[in-house]
Parts: structure tokens; sequence; C-alpha cells
């Protein structure tokens, strides 16, 4: 006898399940050797459950992908970047959002898929909207006509309506940071109504 190499190759397995199957030896009609043969199926998995990101959206938040074969970012949020948009195997993946200049929180769906197979994973994305800090305001006024100046910290663009027509603004939109004059008429009306009886 002599020595007898096989070489054996395995076609992709394009599946997510692994498979198996054997090789049998046989020497004349005889079976001398069973070899089990196994071969995993395509895997993909990311470490994340949701990414959350501030309105500044200065903050560069990561994700591991865990994979055995090519992935890509089949699609993300228009406002987010993600670095690199594919890869192969096991890598880190780098995630920075533009800043959200509403006052509205957004969020999306950062899809890694395999080509070729019906293979994804979602990963929720989230934005918080800025936080105006208005609540805390309270303006308070004599009855007479007067007018006080409230300052504005939004980073995009506003607008602004009253309640009642005896509260007047200097301006009812603007864009960014800026001071308005809200003005009250006087509150006399009920003298007028008497006066005039």
């Amino acid at each position: 006898g002599g020595d007898v190499k096989l070489e054996i190759t395995a076609l992709p397995n394009s599946s997510t399940d692994s498979r198996s199957g054997y090789i049998y030896v046989k020497i004349g009609d005889v079976q001398k050797l069973a070899v089990p043969v196994s071969q995993d199926g395509v895997s993909l998995d990311v470490l994340s459950s949701l990414v959350d990101f501030s309105a500044t959206g200065d903050s560069e938040q990561k994700i591991k992908v865990l994979s055995n074969t090519k992935w890509v970012v089949e699609s993300s949020p228009e406002w987010l970047t993600v670095t690199p948009s594919q890869g192969s195997g096991t890598l880190d993946v780098s995630l920075k959002a533009q800043e959200n200049k509403s006052m509205n929180s957004r969020s999306g769906t950062l899809r890694i898929s395999v080509d070729g197979v019906s293979l994804y994973k979602d990963i929720p994305v989230v934005q918080r909207g800025y936080d105006v800090a208005m609540n805390d305001i309270s303006l308070e006024y004599s009855w007479e006509k007067s007018s006080q100046e409230v300052r504005i910290d939004v980073p995009g663009s506003w607008k602004a309506v009253t309640s009642d027509d005896w509260i007047t603004l200097s301006r009812y939109d603007g864009n960014g940071s800026g001071t308005i004059l809200v003005e009250v008429s006087s509150n006399d009306e009920e003298e007028k109504n008497i006066m005039s009886a």
C-alpha cells in the first residue's frame, strides 16, 4: 500500500444553515472509512440594540458587526454616516449623526445585509431633538401696557403664535437664537365699559 491524498473542495454554502455529510472510502466492496464533513452557514450578527444620539450629533457611536463573510450597509437614515459601509468578517463600524436642528427627535433603521442571501440585521437609530429651555419662562405684567424681552435659543428656524390678541410679539418667526419683545395691551377694558354705560 501507499499513501493516498484526497483533496476535498466544498462549494460555498450560501445558506444560513450549516450542513454536514460524509465521505465514504471503500476498498473493493467493503467500506473501510466514513469521514464526517461539515460546513458552516453564512452568519451575520450585530452587537447593538439601539443607537441613541444627542441633538448636536457630536459624539461617535460604535457597533460591532460579526460575520463570516462579506457584508454591506444596505440602507441607513440620510443623516447618518456609516464607516466603513461594507466589510468582511468581524469589524467595528463607526456611526456619526449630523446635527438635528429640530426640536423633534428623529429615528430610522440601519440595515446591514449579506449579498446574495436573505440575511440582514436591522439596528434602530434615534437622535433626540434640541431641548429648548423655554418651558421655565413665565412672563408677568402689571395692568398697564408694557413689554419684556425674551431670549429664544433655538438652533434652527422657529415660529411663534399668541393665544390672545392682547399679546403681541416684535416678530413671529426667525432663524437661530435671538430676542423678541413680548408686549401686552392695557388691561382696563372693564373700566372703559363702565364709563361708556
